[in-house]
Parts: C-alpha cells; sequence; structure tokens
C-alpha cells in the first residue's frame, strides 16, 4: 500500500487536498469531493459520522491507514479525514486501493 501514500503526497502537492471532519462534510455536501479518505484509528463516531454523510451524497469513501501515516503521507499535522478535490487522483487512489466503496 505504500503506492497509496505517495498518490496521497502527489495529491496534497497538488493542492487537491482538504483536511479534516468539517472541512471535508461540507465540501461532500456541496458534491466537490470525489473521495473521502477516513483513517482506520479515527474515532467511532468520526467514522460514521463521515460514512453516512457520504452515503447521503453518493461521495466515495475508504478507511486507509492510521491518523500518524496519514499526517507523514502529507506532510500535515495529525488528521483523520482527508478529502480528495480531484477525480483523477481519486480515480488512480481507488484503482490502487482496489476499488472501495461507497458510504
Amino acid at each position: 500500500m505504500h503506492k497509496l501514500y505517495g498518490m496521497i503526497g502527489l495529491c496534497v502537492k497538488a493542492g487537491r487536498m482538504a483536511f479534516g471532519g468539517e472541512a471535508c462534510e461540507s465540501l461532500v455536501r456541496s458534491g466537490k469531493l470525489p473521495l473521502v479518505i477516513v483513517a482506520e484509528d479515527a474515532s467511532e463516531n468520526t467514522k460514521k459520522r463521515m460514512q453516512d454523510k457520504c452515503k447521503s451524497y453518493g461521495t466515495k469513501l475508504i478507511l486507509f491507514g492510521s491518523v500518524d501515516s496519514l499526517a507523514k503521507s502529507t506532510g500535515k499535522g495529525k488528521v483523520s479525514v482527508l478529502g480528495i478535490r480531484d477525480t483523477g487522483f481519486a480515480s488512480a487512489i481507488l484503482k490502487i486501493y482496489g476499488g472501495g466503496f461507497s458510504g
């Protein structure tokens, strides 16, 4: 899965990444996020909230990595929710991940 961390890093460098649950929820509601990544060790509340929001708005969601590993790949502080704002990056990440799931 190291390729997935590399793709996340490229997305950050391209400026096509949203960070944090609140920012991602807002972008999901506005239809501007094709993919949300939630850390596997995020709180159950965060995972459920993001899964419900993504399911409601037809946004793809994957559970991947840990808060620490996502922080390392993004070069940002600890964050449990990432939003991919570009369909090309989202497609590439889903292809590497293996398809993901909606909601």
